[in-house]
């Protein structure tokens, strides 16, 4: 196969027009990811009052100055309202603030008689549909969880299917369920809780799907610099749907309308039943010799190059015969290829739980929503910048044990040293810039590292096993990130630097790849480090193939 690959060169009119395919499942890949972080806009909001009516105003009593009268005071009172006042005194509605006689009871209760919420930046959001707040606010964060086990299923069902079935079969069925039901999605989600966290994990199933499958497909295909030029910026195609979320949001205060502006880019999948290929390395390790041959000559057109047609029936004949593998061989092989597996794993799950814990909780950066968001979301921009030429200069293992060592330092640093002064404020403000910046190109680095680490037989499953590590992970973050509220506020951005730094130090322990051919069968990736299995294993090539150079 790498000789296939070598005659069809690295980066080609072919493999430009595959890196345009899969810029849509890596867009919608973020779009889906923050969707909740808008049509789920948490608002300002009070304790109704019972002498209010439907149509009451959430400023009123704050214009007035009747904040006090009405609502207790809480560990994070201001002037100018909290953000949830969730507990009032009852009261006959008779205060006018200048005499302080308001015929309140001293003794204050839990919103009974519903909420009032600001809408003055959102209009509508399934927060106040669902009354998010408060004491049910725990609800928002089952949200998250049933999208992230959405991802979860996706990677577990889709990977292991797709490394049997193939590829386009199974991104082509995920891309007809996304087209459908991101269409009409709109018209679930306020129909009852349970229902939208259901309509929310199919979201998360659709979501990882397309992105994982697109992802192998093009790298399967490319070598060389533009190979880590190419996975690392990939990444950049899912923030490129982050913005694309806060700008519809922006424009548009209404989470149904949102809703249904999300829905449009998926409409462009209709293109890819004709346009998106089989992995050319899955057909050539299933010995689909027909398809192998379909696939590399309409690369080889694009690219202008012929490729013998005794070379893509070798290389198809190399991989024959082969044991059948799935996600269990990974770990029934030999300590080394399960120890690799185990730690790469583990660096998902690490990574995955920093980035989605700075993601989701924008709102705890200071200053406008909007602005926080698009300043969290362009500090991966750099990570992606800074990470090409660390791994080409210092290789796959010493950039991620650097950049997820760093961002997990910053992270424990922003939590421990607090908010005592405007600096520390600001201090802590770009030390977690830093960490979502240094966690953002480890997450794109994983995923370049985990395609050049499995072998083709099980590349898909390999992937899919660590995007389901880094499920549990983002599951977690925001569970985590409740702990601020309970325990002790800088507590989950320590937890979260304090696993990455563990990940940083196993790293030290995975092997480079850099440089190296992909694996294409088990007995690769166990001799993966074995200087004199490879060199055999080249001469053996060099052997077989003398009579094609004439050819």
């Amino acid at each position: 196969m790498e000789l296939i690959l070598q005659k069809l060169g690295n980066f080609g009119r072919y493999q430009a027009f595959l890196y345009g395919l899969v810029f849509l499942p890596g867009f919608m890949a973020g779009l889906l990811a923050l969707t909740f972080s808008w049509t789920g806009y948490i608002p300002n909001v009070r304790c109704r009052m019972p002498f209010e009516g439907s149509d009451t105003n959430y400023s009123w009593v704050f214009d007035a100055n009747l904040t006090r009268y009405y609502y207790p005071k809480s560990d994070d009172y201001e002037d100018e309202g909290d953000k949830a006042l969730c507990k009032y005194y009852p009261t006959n509605g008779s205060c006018s603030g200048s005499s302080g006689d308001c015929g309140v009871s001293q003794t204050a209760i839990k919103c009974d008689h519903g909420y009032v919420y600001d809408t003055s930046l959102f209009k509508s959001s399934l927060i106040m549909t669902y009354d998010m707040v408060c004491e049910d606010a725990y609800k928002r964060e089952f949200v998250r969880v049933a999208f992230m086990l959405g991802v979860f299923l996706g990677a577990a069902v889709l990977g292991p299917i797709s490394d049997r079935y193939g590829r386009r079969p199974l991104f082509i069925g995920n891309a007809v369920v996304g087209i459908v039901f991101l269409n009409i999605e709109f018209l679930i989600n306020d129909k009852n809780y349970y229902l939208f966290l259901l309509s929310t994990l199919i979201s998360g199933f659709i979501q990882n799907g397309g992105f994982l499958l697109a992802y192998i497909v093009f790298m399967e295909v490319v070598g060389g610099f533009p190979k880590t030029l190419c996975g690392i910026w990939y990444q950049a195609f899912y923030t490129t749907g982050m913005f694309y979320a806060a700008l519809v949001a922006y424009f548009v205060r209404e989470w149904w309308l949102i809703q249904i502006l999300y829905g449009v880019p998926p409409l462009f999948y209709l293109a890819y039943y004709w346009l998106f290929p089989e992995s050319i390395r899955w057909a050539l390790s299933k010995n689909r010799t027909d398809l192998a041959q379909k696939l590399i000559n309409r690369a080889g057109k694009w690219n202008k190059v012929d490729i013998p047609e005794k070379l893509i029936v070798e290389a198809a004949e190399a991989t024959a015969g082969q044991p059948q593998s799935n996600m269990l061989s990974l770990f029934t092989n030999g300590w080394y290829l399960a120890r690799t597996t185990s730690i790469v794993t583990f660096t998902w799950l690490a990574v995955s739980m920093g980035y989605y814990g700075l993601t989701f909780n924008t709102s705890d950066l200071p200053g406008d929503v909007f602005a926080s968001y698009m300043l969290s979301a362009a500090a991966e921009l750099p990570g992606y910048l800074i990470c090409v030429p660390m791994m080409q200069k210092l290789g796959r293992r010493t950039t991620h044990v650097v950049l997820i060592g760093v961002g997990g330092v910053s992270c424990i640093i922003s939590g421990l040293i607090g908010n005592k002064t405007q600096m520390t404020v600001n201090i802590r403000l770009v030390l977690a810039l830093v960490g979502k910046m240094c966690m953002a190109a480890a997450y794109a680095l994983i995923y370049n590292y985990s395609v050049e680490i499995y072998p083709t037989v099980v590349r898909s499953s390999g992937t899919s096993l660590g995007s389901m590590s880094a499920r549990i992970g983002s599951m977690a973050a925001p569970l985590i990130h409740n702990l601020a509220d309970y325990v002790l506020s800088w507590l989950p951005i320590v937890i979260y630097g304090s696993v990455a730094v563990v990940a940083a130090f196993l790293g030290f322990f995975l092997p480079e790849t850099m440089g190296r051919d992909y694996p294409e069968t088990i007995e690769d990736a166990i001799h993966f480090e074995d200087k004199a299995y490879w060199e055999a294993k080249k001469r053996a090539k060099e052997q077989d193939l003398q009579p094609i150079s004439k050819l």
